[in-house]
C-alpha cells in the first residue's frame, strides 16, 4: 500500500508570526525583528575585523 505525502512550504516570516500569535504590528516587530538585529550586528562585526586586517596587511605588503 503506497502513501502519498503532500509537501508544502512551512509557513514562516513575520506575517505568520503575527497571525499565529495574534500580535499587532509593534509586538510582531519586537518579537520577530529586533532579536535578529543584534545577531546581524554581531555577525557584521565578526566579518569586518578580518577583512579590515587583510586590507591593512595588503597595503603594507604592497609598499
Amino acid at each position: 500500500m503506497s502513501q502519498t505525502v503532500a509537501l508544502r512550504p512551512a509557513p514562516n516570516g513575520r506575517p505568520w508570526l503575527a497571525v499565529s500569535l495574534g500580535l499587532d504590528f509593534t509586538q510582531t516587530l519586537k518579537a520577530g525583528l529586533c532579536p535578529l538585529l543584534l545577531g546581524g550586528a554581531i555577525k557584521a562585526a565578526i566579518a569586518t575585523a578580518p577583512l579590515s586586517s587583510a586590507w591593512h596587511l595588503a597595503s603594507r605588503i604592497g609598499r
